[in-house]
């Protein structure tokens, strides 16, 4: 078996039986995560260095004491907080993050040229000033999200709370900061004279200005299963010469919001990994074409897989590869066959309840329906997709033809979602779903071009 696609659990089992590779593998896949809380906790790099490999070794020694796979990550970060403790404990060295020498120092040897360190130093300290002002929850939670690496889902297991209360104070965190720096909310930016004048240019996509007719009807047959080899959420094939383009509309008068059109266009590697590039163009009512962002994926026999994106946002491009700490929770792999398997229990009032919450998190089959949009009827395998390990503030209901292709994905999000979110969100509070005693309302609908 390839190490670097085995999962957490198969990683886990294999160190506890003392495979030192299988712990390598684990330890590259959460190194930047530790490495960055230790030399933020340590300062001086020497020593940074040296508390890392002992939390190494403690990890090595204590992996048997890990029950569940998906709590490696906050377990080796509880590994290195206890390193460095030990660390300020046998030095009597007061127990802080670095200070503004070692601050001043870390931007030194971060390459920095000469004439920036001093402005670069002093928005890093106004930051972290202006951070104070938030609440006490809120303040904790971005410490955790944005100094030690975290994500939502993590900071949510360790505090007790729901991830939108993380959300929310991550929220509360950043908008402290905001006011206290002076710094005003931005504005949708425009976009550069060259690309409004590329995109006059090119038509509008052939999809139409309001959403068509809707009917999902459950049928009595069993369920068939599907062979999917979609990168699921972005509904296209990674092999090249693919094709795929989809629509969200949105309540209440379920008009066109945003369309994304996808080419797979030629082979490409990640990390030495090979798999297709692809180009995605997005298109909106109210700015036409957008800056044109990239996928790359892979297939295998088993599975679908996203390896890196590139998505350029109004002030920011992000890059992610699949060796980024957060990259499987956001991305990640999805396997080809699906199956209605029971993974998910229909109770007498009609909710649902979750047996297996592996499959749930990557998606699994729950019932035969047909699907019938703008007149064209399609028999599908309902997929269900939400992470039920933590309190998930969306989900989404994919429906799939027996060739494995998504004609429809209904998103649904909890009824408070709208509270927290940092854009307007108009819910359908006609349909609901209710999932382990969680209810899910009607969010919005992606209609792909196979429905049209």
């Amino acid at each position: 078996m390839d190490l670097m696609d085995a999962g957490d659990e198969i990683l886990l089992l294999r160190c506890v039986r003392g495979d030192e590779t299988a712990f390598v593998q684990l330890v590259r896949r959460y190194r930047q995560p530790l490495i960055r809380y230790v030399r933020w906790r340590i300062g001086d790099p020497d020593d940074a260095e040296d508390v890392f490999q002992e939390t190494l070794i403690a990890a090595w020694v204590g992996l048997s004491q890990v029950r569940d796979s998906g709590r490696i990550r906050p377990w080796l970060m509880h590994v290195a907080r206890n390193r460095c403790r030990d660390y300020f404990r046998v030095r009597g060295r007061q127990d802080v993050p670095l200070d503004e020498q070692a601050l001043q120092d870390a931007a030194t040897r971060s390459g920095l040229h000469q004439h920036r360190q001093g402005q670069v130093f002093a928005d890093v300290l106004d930051a972290l000033d202006a951070l104070e002002t938030a609440p006490p929850a809120a303040r904790e939670a971005a410490r955790r999200f944005y100094l030690e690496g975290l994500t939502v889902a993590e900071i949510a297991a360790e505090t007790h709370s729901p991830p939108g209360t993380v959300k929310r104070r991550l929220f509360q965190a950043r908008s402290a900061a905001r006011a206290s720096l002076g710094i005003p909310v931005q504005p949708r930016s425009s976009h550069m004279e060259t690309t409004e004048t590329q995109t006059e240019a090119v038509k509008a996509p052939a999809f139409p200005a309001d959403r068509p007719a809707i009917d999902i009807t459950e049928l009595a047959e069993p369920p068939f299963a599907v062979d999917c080899q979609e990168l699921r959420c972005w509904s296209i094939i990674p092999r090249v010469g693919a094709q795929a383009a989809w629509a969200d509309y949105h309540p209440r008068d379920w008009t066109l919001r945003e369309v994304n059109e996808l080419r797979a266009l030629r082979p490409a590697t990640v990390h030495k990994v090979a798999g297709v590039e692809m180009e995605v163009r997005t298109w909106k009512p109210e700015s036409g074409w957008q800056p044109v962002g990239t996928l790359y994926g892979r297939l295998t026999d088993e599975k679908a897989e996203y390896l890196a994106v590139h998505l350029p946002h109004e002030q920011l491009t992000q890059v992610q590869t699949f060796l980024d700490d957060t990259f499987d929770w956001d991305w990640g792999t999805m396997p080809r066959a699906l199956a209605d398997r029971g993974q998910f229990a229909r109770q007498a009032d009609g909710s649902l309840t979750v047996r297996d919450r592996a499959d749930a998190a990557r998606g699994a089959g729950c019932g035969h329906f047909a699907v019938t949009i703008g007149g064209k009827c399609f028999p599908c395998l309902r997929v269900l997709q939400i992470d039920v390990t933590v309190e998930s503030d969306a989900m989404t209901a994919s429906y799939l033809t027996r060739e494995g292709r998504t004609v429809l994905v209904r998103h649904y999000c909890r009824p408070d979602f709208p509270k927290v979110a940092e854009s307007e969100v108009i819910l359908d509070e006609t349909e609901r779903l209710v999932i382990d005693g969680i209810p899910f309302v009607h969010w919005y609908d992606t209609v792909t071009n196979l429905a049209l």
